[in-house]
């Protein structure tokens, strides 16, 4: 034995550690174990014992025999010697973490494997951290106090930021001179900056200028801390420029720099201020900063990666682990997944039950989702309602399929808190490395986005990302940004589809329908932008100007000596909101029109959504003497049952059984039984889509009241509707 390698036998020696070198034997493919310099004694506390001499070799089956544990840990080991192979010279490792082992004492040992990759040799090493153990579970207690103090200063922090936001969005809507807010923010602890949509400076504090050394405030005002906040927190949050760009509320915490090159902590909630019509005037942005608690945090950063309600791995252990595994993925050449879930609705039980009970129920949900996975992938609760999952290898959609479908049953199950039974939903989305991102920020970007569309589409459902996303919603933002400059430039006009009556009816009726034409996209649907505007809350402007508009275009009729009506789609968001009565009253009263002129049409899904919320609405509206039409009908959500219930004086049947009629038996038969049903009830009933004389007679014949499509009208501008009024007869079809 030379000096070097007694050296290192009495280092090893010294150190209390049990090192191998391993080998697999080309001849068996076995691994083997080969001791380095002399084992330590705790090595033979354990049953049964092989003889542990420098010159044996153990293989792995005898290893595990002494150390079961390594039966489990010993595969990850495999992987990081064959798959470091590309890190020449250097030295990677992997821990197994801490397990207990019963010596033949019946003493608990507590031990430690790592594997080593050191050049080009596989080493293992066992530890005994028995003797430090309970110090060590002293200090870890301590560091989770402190965590715990950290997490309650961070979490009333949140609760002052928020309170700030209603109390400074209160008194802009009581007063838009933004000079009023000075005595509110000016001597206010939380740094405080009011901008435009486009992020100009309006109004900012003294704590703002201190957070961030400023030197020049002028140069400050004309170029706002937004965009620089947008950036700095993109890495962690990558769906930030999606929910502030749509008018959303936003918080988290991130790094930043100040005017002086300074690393500094900032705890930052954005909130949007929008008028009285939806549109967004401004956003206030209340930052603090919290490099503090993260100096504090960095001390205990292994017991700080959690999160405090769930105890699961928190945002910045994520963004750790995400980045980690892509990295290993690319040299590897292999593959993984990401499942990011957003609950639906769940402000709704914070506003309801209390925080405590959103609490519990992030808590239950988080339970849920971690028995749904394998003990290889990561999950993580990245805070609010939102957590992610890492699925390491998995890439068929089949698979990603079956995985997100198990994850939403989970989280629908029935949950009690407080005698009260709830079942929430979530909105899944799903991105692949290396498919559809290279890096953490794109791939959860996109997971961002497929999780987006999934809400887009109904909510309680998942969606994998492609590539038309992208595209997708930045046509949406760049839309809602017209939909704002179509409103203020008259870009909107109402086109009018006549109801041809199949009986005797002293009434002529008439769909308004919105029609736009955009400068440079030409003809832009309804379904395309409708959507958009209810989102963005244009919708309650928009909806304001056709019901304006239609009303407008009735009384001219009314003084002609025609006894019109007209019907005027409302959406949900109207319907919700509480001003909506005496919205339509006012606009009757301006155009001075009956209100037996004027008919509201809604689908069944307004109605489906908050049922006893609307039907008050509705009945509130029907003594005005203002009729209701249910457009739709039919298309899947309501039961016949719920009629009688519903104020309406009209369905309209849903377009899908007229376009099958007369030839197919079923349609028939439905068509048939919704008319007999309504005209039970009083109700009577349109069907709209007619588009061939066969599907007329059919409707005659079975004494449908209206008729409404291309056989008769396509709908016309106001500047001719009149005209085409005129010649209706109201007691025979054209």
């Amino acid at each position: 034995m030379n000096d070097t390698q007694k050296i290192l036998q009495a280092l090893l020696a010294d150190l209390d550690i049990a090192v191998f070198l391993c080998e697999s034997r080309t001849d068996t493919q076995v691994l083997v174990f080969q001791p380095i310099g002399m084992l330590p004694d705790w090595c033979t506390w354990f049953l049964p014992v092989p003889v542990f001499t420098t010159e044996s070799e153990l293989s792995l089956p005898e290893l595990t025999e002494v150390f079961p544990y390594l039966d489990v840990f010993i595969p990850d080991a495999e992987a990081l010697w064959r798959e470091a192979l590309w890190r020449d010279n250097q030295t990677t490792r992997l821990n197994s973490g801490l397990w207990t082992q019963t010596d033949n004492e019946g003493k608990d040992q507590q031990l430690e494997a790592i594997a080593l990759k050191i050049r080009d040799k596989d080493i293992l090493v066992l530890v005994n951290l028995s003797q430090t153990y309970g110090e060590r579970q002293r200090i870890y207690q301590r560091a989770r106090e402190i965590a715990l103090v950290n997490e309650q200063l961070i979490y009333q922090l949140n609760q002052k930021q928020r309170r700030l936001q209603s109390l400074l969005v209160e008194k802009l809507h009581q007063s838009p001179d933004l000079t009023n807010l000075d005595e509110n923010i000016r001597d206010c602890a939380s740094a405080v900056l009011i901008c435009k949509p486009d992020g100009e400076v309006e109004v900012m504090n003294r704590a703002l200028v201190n957070i961030y050394k400023v030197t020049n405030t002028g140069d400050t005002q004309q170029q706002s801390l937004l965009d620089k906040w947008l950036k700095e927190a993109e890495s962690q949050y990558p769906e930030i420029k999606r929910v502030v760009d749509t008018g959303g509320y936003w918080e988290g915490e991130f790094e930043s720099r100040n005017d002086m090159g300074e690393t500094i902590w900032i705890r930052l909630a954005i909130g949007p201020v929008l008028d009285d019509r939806g549109a967004l005037m401004h956003y206030i942005c209340i930052a603090n900063d919290i490099s503090s608690f993260k100096k504090s945090g960095d001390e205990i950063k292994k017991l700080t990666d959690y999160d405090f309600t769930t105890q699961l791995p928190n945002r910045r252990h994520f963004w750790r682990k995400l980045t980690k595994l892509i990295d290993h993925c690319m040299h590897a050449k292999s593959h993984l997944s990401i499942i990011y879930i957003d609950l639906d609705h769940f402000k709704r039980i914070n506003d309801t039950l209390g925080h405590h009970a959103g609490d519990y129920l992030l808590n239950t949900i988080a339970t849920r989702l971690a028995r749904c996975i394998k003990q290889e992938d990561f999950i993580a609760h990245l805070g609010g309602d939102e957590f992610a999952i890492i699925l390491p290898k998995v890439r068929l959609s089949a698979d990603l399929n079956k995985i997100a479908t198990r994850l939403l049953n989970a989280i629908n199950q029935e949950t009690r808190i407080e005698e009260v039974s709830l079942n929430i939903n979530a909105s899944v989305g799903i991105a692949s490395y290396p498919k559809d991102g290279l890096d953490a920020t794109t791939l959860m970007k996109r997971a961002d986005l497929a999780m987006f569309q999934a809400k887009e589409l109904g909510r309680a459902r998942f969606q994998a990302f492609h590539e038309n996303m992208e595209y997708d919603f930045s046509k949406k933002v760049q839309l809602e940004n017209d939909l704002h400059k179509a409103l203020n430039e008259n870009q909107f006009d109402l086109h009018y589809q006549p109801q041809v009556c199949t009986g005797k009816d002293h009434y002529l009726r008439m769909e308004a329908l919105i029609r736009w034409e955009h400068p440079t996209e030409g003809k832009v649907s309804p379904a395309a932008f409708i959507p958009i505007a209810e989102d963005s809350g244009l919708i309650q402007e928009i909806g304001h100007w056709v019901l304006k508009t239609a009303c407008a275009t009735a009384k001219q009729m009314v003084r002609r000596g025609l006894n019109v009506v007209v019907a005027v789609n409302v959406s949900a968001h109207q319907i919700k909101h509480p001003d909506f009565q005496n919205l339509v009253e006012t606009v009757l009263k301006d155009n001075q029109l009956p209100a037996q002129h004027l008919e509201l049409e809604i689908t069944e899904s307004i109605l489906m959504q908050e049922l006893d919320m609307a039907v008050i609405m509705l009945k509130k509206l029907r003594r005005l003497g203002v009729s209701i039409s249910l457009d739709d009908f039919g298309s899947g959500y309501s039961s016949l049952n719920y009629l009688k219930q519903l104020p309406v004086d009209i369905l309209k049947l849903d377009r899908s059984f007229i376009h099958e009629l007369p030839f197919n038996e079923e349609s028939q038969k439905i068509t048939t039984s919704i008319i007999s049903l309504a005209h039970g009830l009083g109700i009577k009933v349109i069907a709209e889509g007619v588009e061939n004389q066969d599907q007329a007679d059919f409707l005659i014949e079975n004494n449908c009241d209206y008729m409404q499509g291309y056989l008769f009208y396509y709908p016309v501008t106001s500047d001719h509707i009149i005209s085409v009024i005129e010649t209706l007869s109201p007691s025979q079809p054209p």
